[in-house]
């Protein structure tokens, strides 16, 4: 059983763009989105690797991005991986073997792990993975591991642009007991962060990157273009309303989460392009040196808001459609409506139903679904992008 070069080529040039792309001396410093259709080639197309679909089948709710690779023309190997903030993980690989004339499917039990940071030259970067590999009614337990010395940095252009990379001879090994495979390859490789592999070199071949197609440069790894609130996320970020959730790299902003009283206080304060107060411990539950005090006692001090109730803020509880109402409104410094009772989940009673209203007017939601508004769900960060861009000056970011 023989394992063709062009799969670790492959396997290598995706891992590298999350691995080893942790340097902020090179550009791009954004990691682009993994989006169906972006795509990478070399040598004028002798080799092209490309995100074909994105499945949530191989762990469940993990998106999982399955990577196609050509080889002269032809389909050589697919591949899937998932990613998140630490990692990048292999579940998956079909490849073409020309020793057996057959495809081959291998299940990877173990992940890729990113390397450190920052990218230092002499260091070594070591990963594992083990796996079953079958073909032809051969079964193989499968052994494979990867190390990548960095010998030096070097400015390389390509057509996409002069990038520092980092030059790294990269030693695989492939073994099988069971089936006598015991294969060793060596090659230099090119490696720019957030980028990828941008050259290669064997003792055969010198190979440059010549083609990168990418559909949206994202700010955030966790914010593809796909996703509903791209732009309003895009928005946000772009008038330093927000940095995301967590710095990376690569930056993530976690659209999904629920956005808490504390975080709320943040967004709208940055929106109003107001500052923080100095912290003078205004709620008990927001003590001098909390990180969001200085954001809410602002708001407080505009009388958005005059906390939870009992001399708190609870800035750590989610914040509901309803709450959101009030808060967005009120930093318009607008008042609300006579409820009308427009939406069948919001009664006249309903302590939220006026502000709902006016929110409704002013064209920022139109609800949840057709006659509803759902008051009481908890909003996420997504969500409070859309809210803040769809809201009249002076919150319009």
């Amino acid at each position: 059983m023989k394992v063709t070069r062009i799969v670790f080529f492959g396997l290598f040039s995706i891992i590298t763009c999350l691995a080893v792309a942790m340097n902020a001396d090179a550009q791009p410093t954004h990691f682009w989105p993994m989006d169906v259709g972006n795509y990478w080639v070399y040598n004028n197309g002798a080799w092209r690797n490309q995100i074909t679909e994105i499945d949530m089948f191989t762990i469940p709710g993990v998106a999982t991005y399955v990577w196609k690779g050509y080889a002269n023309g032809l389909y050589d190997i697919s591949r899937w991986y998932s990613v998140d903030s630490t990692g990048f993980r292999e579940w998956k690989r079909v490849y073409w073997d020309s020793s057996l004339n057959a495809w081959v499917t291998g299940t990877v039990n173990a992940g890729l792990l990113n390397g450190k940071y920052p990218i230092i030259v002499g260091d070594t970067y070591t990963t594992t993975s083990t796996g079953i590999s079958s073909a032809m009614g051969q079964s193989c337990p499968i052994n494979a591991s990867m190390t990548v010395t960095v010998e030096s940095q070097e400015m390389v252009t390509v057509p996409v642009g002069t990038f520092r990379a980092y030059k790294g001879l990269q030693t695989e090994q492939v073994w099988s007991y069971e089936c006598g495979i015991n294969q060793v390859n060596t090659e230099r490789l090119w490696f720019v962060p957030y980028l990828g592999v941008v050259k290669i070199q064997d003792s055969y071949s010198t190979s440059n990157l010549t083609s990168m197609s990418v559909q949206r440069s994202g700010r955030f790894i966790d914010v593809p273009s796909t996703y509903f609130a791209y732009n309003h996320v895009e928005a946000v970020a772009a008038a330093g309303i927000t940095g995301g959730c967590t710095p990376g790299p690569p930056p993530q902003f976690c659209p999904d989460d629920f956005i808490t009283r504390g975080q709320m206080a943040v967004f709208l304060v940055t929106s109003l392009g107001q500052s923080p107060l100095s912290c003078s411990g205004r709620f008990a539950d927001v003590p001098i040196g909390h990180p969001f005090c200085g954001f809410v006692e602002r708001l407080a001090a505009t009388g958005i808001t005059g906390g939870c109730g009992g001399g708190n803020f609870c800035p750590n509880d989610p914040v509901t459609r309803g709450q959101m109402a009030v808060f967005i409104e009120a930093a318009l410094g607008r008042s609300p409506n006579a409820c009308s009772g427009r939406f069948n989940d919001v009664s006249v009673s309903n302590g939220f139903c006026g502000f709902i209203e006016r929110l409704a007017d002013d064209g920022i939601t139109g609800g949840c679904g057709p006659g509803v508004f759902c008051p009481n769900d908890p909003v996420t960060r997504g969500q409070m992008a859309v809210f803040l861009v769809a809201a009249p000056s002076p919150l319009n970011p």
